[in-house]
């Protein structure tokens, strides 16, 4: 089970199969990153309340409780976070930041599936800094030419896909692999 029964967003381990994905392109272009094997994770059963569908019924503490898989990592996770200051109302950053020589930077562009896969994929870089546009899912050209990443990620659940019209900046358009 990847989801939540009661909720919307994916699980620890739905997000690891997520983060496995994306590690496969991210490997195309940079060899010496590895995805982290499934094995260095202790998967255990949780039990939590109720995710955004109950909530949305307001049934979320007493009545919809579940047990969902969880991830625990075998070895102490190196990466740590902080929150930076909001952007705008609606749009919030937090960086994780990973002390291991010769990572490479990143920015991602998310939505609120984010938040279980932030542990796996923050491991593999120096810094990387989440932008989470609750509202227009946007893509920030000024924060990517201050922060020079050298991958861009942009993560949005296809619900949001119907009313986006993506509209990639030319600079995105244009980009030709060095």
């Amino acid at each position: 089970q990847v989801y939540c029964k009661t909720d919307s967003h994916w699980n620890e381990y739905g997000a690891y199969i997520a983060y496995r994905e994306i590690m496969k392109h991210i490997c195309k272009y940079f060899e010496n990153i590895k995805p982290i094997h499934v094995s260095n994770f202790k998967i255990e059963r949780k039990n939590r309340f109720g995710g955004d569908l109950a909530i949305t019924l307001s049934l979320h503490n007493k009545v919809y409780r579940e047990d969902y898989i969880g991830f625990k990592s075998k070895i102490p996770l190196k990466a740590r976070g902080r929150r930076l200051g909001n952007i705008s109302e609606y749009v919030s950053q937090t960086c994780m930041e990973c002390k291991i020589p010769g990572l490479l930077n990143a920015v991602m562009f998310h939505d609120s599936f984010i938040h279980e896969l932030k542990p796996f994929i923050s491991e593999h870089f120096s810094r990387i800094l989440y932008i989470w546009d609750w509202l227009g899912m946007n893509f920030y050209t000024d924060i990517i030419k201050r922060e020079k990443p050298k991958i861009v990620i942009e993560e949005m659940a296809e619900r949001f896909l119907m009313n986006k019209k993506l509209n990639n900046p030319d600079e995105v358009l244009n980009f030709k692999k060095k």
